[in-house]
Formats: structure tokens, C-alpha cells, sequence
């Protein structure tokens, strides 16, 4: 899979990467640079349609509202389904939205299709996912034959799929052994992937109109305040500034135009999005965690296998070196890295005990890093952060407590990673702990785990 440039997907869970439009002509496989002129002939025809527009919902509209109007393809297993592959596509409130943005561009005279992913930026519930959604079903029958290629040449078996959206009624894929209904496996080069669609990354749009020093100076007299990262997050305001007037547009997608996007760097990895895909492998095999299944599972018992997996995460990374894959180019990885390399061993784990385990559950306060279950009532929490999170106390005096009242249980456990900076913080948590066990009879757990770098052996 390496050596062909084929992302090798998690089958079960989304990989946090997606499909930049822009990276399709630079890519080193025939398909996805025929896929660049599908993508390019795509928009450039939606935009001849809202040129001819005179009204909402007229012919003209109605036909270009249809090319963007999509459902998601699943198979790619990219997006942020963090314990499925599911995503979501446009509706046609949606998509009606994107083309009356589109349609104001349009009217001013720009027909620069790299603007579309960048309308992540300033468009409520459009995201990286939505736009690789849109971005798979534009080229999906050029993907479909870099499929054809690649799973002839890996000798893979295969089984008959349809995409009558697209009026693709027979093509030959790869099935997705996971998942109950039949669903394809649709693979995808890795120098079409990122992080972010760089036209929706703000970074990459600042770096380009740097660039050049006519559109440096424009960008900074129409968009300057748009540098200020508090307006950035707020896509009202962005909106605002962007469409405040024609030259501001203009210079907007003019940067665009500068951008030189790079795919995601899936060999250093430094932000830890699949390198735990390798590491996990057969490490339960290894290092084998003998749980013994209890005959009654209740709330009590999950505890204990929850705490036993911990004990065991802990045990890899102080003293069978796993404290390496906390760190890549001397940093610490993100904290959603370490989050993953969790939910990998943990899940290694759980299958022998029949106990599932849901990542990033969203209880109507805000996402669960982990949620232990096996029915309704037996529900374990797992929070886990590093000892470097700003919010460290927070999350454990109000975070987690909020969690656990959505989630109707008083079982919890806060993991702390310790890869520098902890101080005086893990007392004070044990303190509060103690505090709250006194005043209220119960009180989530705090456990630590040493993720700093060890010397050698030869070397102390």
C-alpha cells in the first residue's frame, strides 16, 4: 500500500484527513490528475448556470443547486466519524445556502472554482468533511478507476457495488469486512490528502498572500483584520469582511490562487493522525491482558475492566517503550493523537471482553474522549488529557462532571499523561478528589501515566 501511495484506511473509524481539490493535478497517479479537470469542468459549469441565473429557484438555479446537491459516499473512511464511517452530505438547505454565496460571487465577475472548499471558512455546517464529501462525488468515477487499478494490482478480492446517483450501476470494489450493511472500501492516493483543504485553511491562504506583494498589500487593506485569530472563528464576521465589498473578494480568491498546498506528511506524522495504526498491530498479542469476564456484567464489574486497561496502557508506555509514540520531532503529539492511541489499545482489548467502547460520544455537553458500555446502565467515562492542557484542572472539576451527568453514571476516570509541566497540578487533582470523595461519597478517578522520554539503558 506504501510503496503505491494508497492510504491504507482504519476500517471501522474515520481517518481525520481529507481530499484537497487542489492537490488533484499535482498527484503522481493519472486518475486523480484526469480527476483535477473533472473537478475544474464541474464547477466551471455549475458557474456558467448561475451566471444565466436571473432569480432564485429558476431553471438555471435549480441545475446548479443539483451539482452540489449530494449524499455522502462511504467507503473512504476518512472524515471525523471518530467510532464509525458515516458522514454527512448536502441537503438542499445547504446546498441551496452554498449556491446563493456562490451566485454573489459569480455576479461580480469571479469564476475561480478553488473557492468552493474555502467556503468552510464563512459558511455555518461546512466543514473539511463536507467539502472531501463533495470533492469525492464530483470525481468519484475517477476514483472508482484508480480503484480498478490499484485492486488489480494488489490482486484483491472484490464485490459488485452500484452508485446509481452517479449512474454507476456495476464497478468492483473491495468489501468493508466491518460493517453490517455491504459497503465498499474506496481507496484513495495519499498525496491528495490533508489535514484541511488548504483553501480552507487560513494558515495556507495567510502563507500565500505573503507571497506575492501585490496581494499582500491588497489582502492586508481589504481582509487585514481578518489576521486576528478571535475574528477568524467566528465565520458571521468573516463572512462580513470577505463580502464586504467586490475588491475584497477579488483579493481573497486571488490568494487562493497562490496557494501551494502540500499533502499530509503520513511519513513523519507528526501530528500522530494514523501512526498508531501501525503501532497497535499485534501489540495485544504481545503483550497479551488476561481479563477474566465477569459472569454478571454491572457498573462495578466495567469499572474494573476499565481501570485493568489503563493499568495496562500504563504498563506500554513506562516500561515496554510504547512512551515513544508520544512524541515526534522532540514535541509532544497532540492530545487527540494520544487519544487514539488509547482507543486503539483499549479496543484490543475489549473485543475479548465483549464490552464495547465508543470514542468522542457527544452527550449534548460537548464530546466524550471515551465511553465504556455494555448496556444502558453500565457506562464507565474515561477522560483523557495531557499534563501541558491549559484547562487541565478544569476538566476534571467541571468537564468530566458535566459528562457524567449527561451520561446518567458517577464512573469516571481522569487520565492524565504526564509529558512535561505537570507541577504542582496532579496534587492539586488528587486533592480535589479527596475533597469531593469526603463531601459527596463519590468522586471520579485520577490516574497518572509517565509519558516522558526515557534514556536508553546504555545511557544512564
Amino acid at each position: 500500500m506504501k510503496k503505491l501511495g494508497i492510504m491504507d484506511p482504519t476500517l471501522n473509524m474515520d481517518t481525520p484527513l481529507f481530499i484537497d481539490p487542489i492537490l488533484l493535478d499535482k498527484s503522481a497517479h493519472p486518475e486523480m490528475r484526469e480527476a483535477s479537470r473533472t473537478y475544474s469542468s464541474h464547477f466551471e459549469k455549475l458557474m456558467e448556470l448561475l451566471e444565466a441565473t436571473k432569480r432564485p429557484n429558476d431553471p438555471a438555479w435549480k441545475a446548479a443547486e443539483r451539482l452540489i446537491s449530494y449524499n455522502e459516499i462511504k467507503g473512504t473512511c476518512l472524515g471525523f466519524g471518530a467510532d464509525s464511517i458515516s458522514g454527512h452530505g448536502f441537503g438542499k438547505g445547504l446546498s441551496s445556502r452554498l449556491i446563493s454565496t456562490a451566485k454573489e460571487i459569480v455576479d461580480i465577475g469571479i469564476k475561480n472554482p478553488r473557492l468552493f472548499p474555502s467556503m468552510m471558512l464563512f459558511e455555518d455546517n461546512v466543514g473539511a468533511d463536507r467539502i472531501s464529501d463533495l470533492t469525492t462525488n464530483v470525481i468519484i468515477k475517477d476514483i472508482l478507476k484508480f480503484n480498478d487499478r490499484v485492486v488489480s494490482e494488489l490482486n484483491l478480492r472484490t464485490t459488485h457495488f452500484s452508485f446509481p446517483q452517479h449512474n454507476i450501476h456495476s464497478c468492483n470494489l473491495i468489501k468493508n469486512p466491518t460493517q453490517s450493511n455491504d459497503t465498499p472500501i474506496i481507496l484513495v492516493p495519499t498525496d491528495i490528502l490533508r489535514e484541511i483543504p488548504a483553501a480552507g485553511d487560513w494558515d495556507e491562504i495567510m502563507a500565500a498572500a505573503q507571497r506575492n506583494m501585490e496581494i499582500r498589500d491588497e489582502f492586508n487593506k481589504h481582509l487585514g483584520e481578518i489576521w486576528k485569530e478571535k475574528i477568524r472563528k467566528d465565520k458571521a464576521i468573516v463572512r462580513g469582511k470577505i463580502f464586504s465589498s467586490p475588491d475584497s473578494i477579488r483579493v481573497f480568491s486571488d490568494a487562493i490562487n497562490n496557494i501551494r498546498s502540500e499533502p499530509y506528511d503520513q511519513d513523519s506524522d507528526l501530528k500522530g493522525i494514523i501512526y498508531w495504526h501501525s503501532v497497535i498491530g499485534n501489540i495485544a498479542d504481545k503483550n497479551p491482558l488476561k481479563i477474566e469476564k465477569p459472569h454478571n456484567i454491572d457498573i462495578g464489574s466495567v469499572s474494573i475492566i476499565v481501570s485493568a486497561i489503563i493499568d495496562q496502557f500504563r504498563n506500554l508506555i513506562e516500561n515496554k517503550g510504547l512512551w515513544k509514540e508520544l512524541w515526534a520531532d522532540g514535541h509532544p503529539r497532540p492530545e487527540k493523537s494520544v487519544q487514539r492511541l488509547f482507543l486503539a489499545v483499549a479496543d484490543s482489548y475489549c473485543k475479548a471482553n465483549d464490552l464495547d467502547i465508543t470514542p468522542e460520544g457527544d452527550s449534548g455537553t460537548g464530546p466524550v474522549d471515551f465511553k465504556f458500555s455494555n448496556g444502558y446502565s453500565k457506562r464507565v467515562l474515561v477522560e483523557i488529557k495531557l499534563s501541558t492542557n491549559r484547562k487541565l484542572i478544569q476538566g476534571y472539576s467541571n468537564q468530566l462532571e458535566a459528562y457524567k451527568k449527561a451520561e446518567e453514571t458517577i464512573h469516571g476516570f481522569y487520565l492524565v499523561i504526564d509529558v512535561g509541566g505537570l507541577g504542582k497540578k496532579g496534587q492539586t487533582l488528587l486533592d480535589m478528589k479527596s475533597k469531593w470523595t469526603t463531601d459527596r461519597g463519590h468522586a471520579s478517578e485520577v490516574e497518572f501515566i509517565d509519558g516522558n522520554t526515557q534514556l536508553s539503558a546504555s545511557k544512564q
